[in-house]
Order: C-alpha cells, then sequence, then structure tokens
C-alpha cells in the first residue's frame, strides 16, 4: 500500500508540473502572438485607434472563438486539419 500512495504522490506531481509547464507555455505563446499583432499593425500603418478597434472587435463573436482562441497542440478542442496534396497548377482552379 505505501508503494502505491508514492506512486500516486509521484504521478499527481508529474502531472502538476505538466500543467504548470503548459499554462507558461501558453502565456508566453500569447505574449508572442501580441508581439506579432503589434508589429503587423505596425507594417500596416494602423493608427493606435484602429488598433484598438480591430482588438475590441477581436474580443466579440465569433471572432472571440477563433482570431482571439489560439488552438494548441495540446488543446482538447483543437480542430484536425485535413491533409491536402496539390500538384502544381490545381490549387487555384476555377
Amino acid at each position: 500500500m505505501a508503494a502505491d500512495s508514492g506512486a500516486r504522490t509521484e504521478i499527481a506531481g508529474k502531472i502538476w508540473r505538466l500543467e504548470n509547464d503548459l499554462n507558461t507555455t501558453q502565456t508566453r505563446v500569447n505574449e508572442i502572438l501580441g508581439g506579432i499583432d503589434e508589429i503587423v499593425a505596425d507594417g500596416l500603418g494602423l493608427t493606435p485607434a484602429e488598433h484598438d478597434a480591430i482588438r475590441k472587435r477581436c474580443q466579440e463573436f465569433p471572432l472571440s472563438v477563433t482570431v482571439e482562441r489560439p488552438r494548441f497542440a495540446w488543446s482538447a478542442d483543437r480542430k484536425t486539419q485535413a491533409r491536402r496534396t496539390y500538384r502544381p497548377g490545381e490549387r487555384f482552379k476555377t
């Protein structure tokens, strides 16, 4: 029984560390995405007011569940992407 308790404690510790690592990584990715947004806004020549308007719009549905919520590889709601292959000239056929 004591060995089982020790194993459970070890597994619980590993799970807590994994959760902490994922949260830290997710926070860092969100910071990077914010930096990318700033670079893009600057590159497009947006005024601070225009950039704020875009940020506010992204907080509203449906953008709040698409644009504003990235899906990480470990997310339970991550969509699986279909594998597409194109031959030269096929991708943009009408």
